[in-house]
């Protein structure tokens, strides 16, 4: 189409096209050389709306394929959390040690021993039914195909999966802060377009609007220019006198004419395009679709995303305490107007399972706009811990603090000092939230 100065933000987009000289005439009348390059630089093309159309609609699929996916695997009912906490319940009823497999275990040797002292006639078969349910059960619990272990994998492959997602997401050359840098420089590109006092819609516009009034001018326009040529050949026709007229003068006016002419309804880079063309510049900037405010909005709900999930789940940090920090005192306050919990778990460091050191916790059933406290003894608890709040809203306040044995208290935990993480790696030691 044209070939663009590079002082034209638009330049960018895409390759610089040939302009043919030619299409750019000299006006016979006029000797400004300033009026003949103005002329000639009357005719401006925009970037191609189509391949701006395309980079818009690529980003907001994109992103609303991402939003999906998180949805799905945030889920309450299915998602990750979900399948976690299931597989943690199973994991404790099947260790617990009140009525885990070895309790079952130990209870079933007690029944044998008890058996074998008696003296009387007792229904082998219903021991051998015993014994037979419980080798059902550890068939199912150790069952390579949908067994224990076959479910650790399964939650492993899915915690893969959500990793290698989140690492696209943290991505630095595609991830979400790509999308959101690529976003505003687009939101900033059209902005300038539209807004711009020296080459935007509005200017394009006054451009358009004085060339017509220009061609379509009844005293200086297209059809002035045409009736004063007639009548000059009129004239010219008439004489009777014989004069050398330069025909080549006329027919360079009529060449220019045609050029005019050419220029103006030219359906590539004409009248007609250009308003084609900032019809759609406007209709994909307005788009209730993929414009400037459904990429806005779809922006500012990524972000709010981003911000509630995490916030819920809130730990300390290791922490190593003294000998004389035998009691933690933990605080809540429910600061919504509708029931929640809370629960605190002082977790030991550094263990290996299935060797589980004793952990303290407790959870706590806030009605609204009240509060709880409780005191745990840590005195078995190993010294290094961690302290760790699952909240059910962002509404609940927090606190904790170690105390000696008189009562003394030693060390402060306020709700500023908790960081907020999205998840917390479990082992089978850890309680069930």
């Amino acid at each position: 189409m044209w070939n663009w100065d590079e002082s034209n933000p638009w330049s960018k987009w895409g390759k610089k096209q040939h302009h043919d000289k030619d299409q750019c005439h000299h006006d016979p009348f006029d000797d400004d050389e300033y009026e003949q390059d103005h002329y000639c630089n009357d005719f401006d093309c925009g970037p191609d709306p189509e391949l701006l159309h395309k980079i818009i609609k690529a980003i907001c699929i994109l992103k609303r394929e991402i939003d999906k996916c998180e949805k799905i695997l945030c889920d309450p009912r299915f998602g990750l959390k979900e399948i976690k906490r299931e597989v943690r319940n199973i994991e404790r009823g099947v260790f617990s040690p009140t009525f885990g497999l070895p309790e079952i275990k130990a209870e079933v040797s007690e029944i044998l021993d008890i058996v074998n002292d008696l003296d009387i006639e007792f229904p082998i078969t219903l021991l051998n039914d015993i014994k037979a349910e419980v080798s059902n059960i550890e068939s199912a619990v150790f069952n390579p195909t949908f067994g224990l272990l076959e479910i650790k994998s399964e939650v492993s492959a899915v915690e893969t999966i959500v990793g290698g997602i989140q690492d696209m997401l943290d991505n630095g050359t595609f991830g979400l802060v790509e999308i959101k840098s690529e976003v505003s420089e687009i939101l900033a590109i059209v902005t300038d377009i539209v807004l711009n006092p020296v080459f935007g819609i509005s200017e394009i516009k006054a451009e358009v609007s004085t060339i017509e009034n220009a061609v379509l001018s009844e005293t200086f326009g297209l059809a002035e220019i045409k009736s004063e040529v007639s009548e000059i050949l009129s004239i010219v026709s008439n004489l009777n006198v014989d004069i050398e007229i330069p025909i080549t003068l006329l027919n360079d006016i009529k060449s220019e004419i045609s050029a005019i002419e050419s220029a103006i309804f030219n359906p590539t880079f004409g009248l007609a395009e250009i308003k084609a063309e900032v019809s759609a510049i406007e209709s994909a900037v307005f788009n209730a679709t993929f414009g400037l405010l459904e990429i806005k909005s779809e922006v500012s709900q990524i972000l709010a995303n981003q911000m509630e999930s995490p916030s819920l789940f809130l730990t300390s940090g290791p922490y190593l305490r003294e000998c004389e920090e035998e009691n933690i005192v933990v605080k809540a306050l429910n600061n919504t107007t509708e029931p929640q919990t809370v629960t605190f778990v002082v977790r030991p460091l550094g263990f290996a399972p299935p060797l589980c050191p004793p952990f303290a916790t407790v959870t706590f059933d806030l009605e609204p706009c009240s509060s709880a406290e409780e005191v745990l003894d840590l005195t078995e608890v190993p010294l290094n811990v961690e302290i760790r709040a699952i909240r059910s809203n962002m509404g609940v306040l927090i606190y904790a603090a170690t105390t000696t044995c008189s009562g003394r208290k030693v060390t402060n935990f306020k709700h500023s000092d908790f960081v907020p993480v999205p998840t917390f790696c479990l082992t089978v030691c850890d309680p069930v939230f």
